[in-house]
């Protein structure tokens, strides 16, 4: 918007303003000369209004490469105060009509030009259009009158235009002063509204959400940039588009409870992403509600992360259980290996022995290492406990005890542990010695229990 005072327009104004005036006269004036007998000199007349015309049209020339304007203003003012004057002469001076184009252009250097000059063109005025008064009726031109009023008439006549003039002249620039002060308010909060919408804007254009706005009928008006990349569509495709389109989902309503939700939205490459929505109703001062207002962000990454976890944590839940499981039903077989590593020693009893083949292959049944079992009589030869016992440091120079209480023919350590293994051990060969002379009374199965 441009300022109200500003001077190379009202100079293209002035100059067409003044092509129509003069248009308009130079049509009536003729008519008056060919409807009534008139003194006017027509040919006079007619060479006033074309070389107005002419100066006129340079001016406008004048206006398009030199931009010293309040130059320019200062001769157009003076320019059309001479020729008025010229054309109040021709027309009959104290009897002409045309004097009314006086006030016209004070009003006009009162726009133009400082106030001081409003007054200086009404004095130039009076000055002009006094001197060609004084001039006629004292003779010195030719005078183009009908009347000749006496010398007093003629003075009331020139301080009246005097009067005339310099009241235009004030209200003329009372009235410019107060445009031209309502005219730098206008521009003062021009300029602060030129900046809260480029802040409004910059604040839009920098938030990272996508915010789209639209009317109540739901076509798009305002998009961000941050939308622009979500939706990898450009500002120009998107703008005058119904939002509800976009999106393979409902978007939420203003009216109802939630105001918020998640809705997928089609990628060019087919690519599903997932925004969360919330809309909001845009509403003005004293008109309501213009529109709506969306606001929205990619939830693509972060529910991707949120279903790894859970297929994560499922799985974490499953190696659990499976560790669970096999820890308990390979504590049992720990047990089992461990009796019969103690029940070894019984001599040729062939459960016994196959028991100790079999237990071998206790430690990968959950390893996954399968342990062959051999057939036939076990090897004899000395073999390495499968879950070794660990051996205190201060024991290790002497001997595991147990061992020793195994292979031992004297008696074990009164009163410990040993003792006990011992004495079950004791009691187990004592067993099988008897089932070996058949002794036992029940047999087999009783020597196997």
């Amino acid at each position: 918007m441009q300022s109200m005072f500003d001077e190379r327009l009202w100079l293209a104004w002035l100059v067409k303003v003044r092509i129509i005036i003069l248009t308009f006269l130079l049509g009536i004036e003729l008519a008056i000369a060919r409807l009534t007998p008139s003194p006017l000199p027509l040919r006079l007349f007619i060479n006033t209004i074309l070389l107005w015309y002419t100066i006129s049209i340079f001016y406008l020339l004048l206006l398009s490469f030199w931009e010293e304007y309040r130059i320019q203003s200062l001769l157009q003012v003076l320019t059309d105060l001479a020729l008025v004057t010229l054309v109040v002469y021709v027309t009959g001076g104290v009897d002409s009509s045309l004097n009314f184009l006086y006030p016209l252009v004070i009003i006009v250097a009162c726009i133009l030009l400082p106030r001081v000059w409003a007054y200086l063109a009404a004095a130039l005025a009076f000055i002009l259009y006094g001197t060609v008064l004084e001039l006629t009726y004292f003779g010195v031109v030719p005078s183009y009158s009908t009347t000749h009023p006496e010398l007093r008439a003629l003075q009331a006549i020139i301080f009246i235009n005097l009067f005339a003039y310099l009241t235009v002249a004030y209200l003329a620039g009372l009235l410019a002063s107060k445009l031209r002060q309502v005219d730098k308010k206008l521009k003062h909060a021009r300029g602060a509204l030129e900046n809260l919408q480029a802040l409004h804007k910059n604040i839009i254009q920098s938030i990272s959400s996508g915010l789209i706005t639209t009317g109540l009928d739901g076509y798009i008006t305002v998009v961000n940039t941050a939308a622009q990349r979500l939706l990898e569509r450009p500002e120009t495709e998107l703008l005058g588009q119904p939002i509800h389109q976009l999106f393979l989902d409902p978007l939420p309503q203003v009216d109802f409870e939630r105001a918020h939700g998640e809705v997928r939205f089609a990628a060019a490459n087919d690519f599903r992403k997932t925004f969360r929505v919330m809309v909001s109703a845009l509403t003005v001062p004293k008109r309501g509600t213009v529109g709506h207002v969306y606001t929205f962000d990619d939830l693509t990454e972060i529910r991707r992360l949120e279903r790894d976890l859970r297929i994560q944590d499922r799985l974490a839940a499953v190696g659990r259980l499976a560790a669970a499981i096999a820890h308990e039903i390979r504590n049992p077989l720990t047990s089992i290996a461990g009796s019969v590593s103690m029940l070894s020693c019984i001599p040729d009893h062939p459960r016994i022995r196959a028991a100790e083949r079999h237990h071998y292959r206790f430690p990968g049944v959950f390893s996954g290492q399968a342990v062959p079992v051999r057939e036939g009589r076990p090897d004899t030869a000395p073999r390495r406990h499968p879950y070794p016992a660990r051996t205190p440091p201060h024991r290790a120079e002497h001997g595991h005890p147990r061992r020793t209480a195994l292979r031992s023919s004297g008696s074990p350590e009164p009163g410990g542990r040993g003792q006990s293994q011992a004495g079950f051990l004791e009691f187990l060969r004592k067993r099988g010695a008897r089932y070996a002379r058949g002794r036992h009374p029940h047999g087999l199965a009783g020597a196997g229990r």
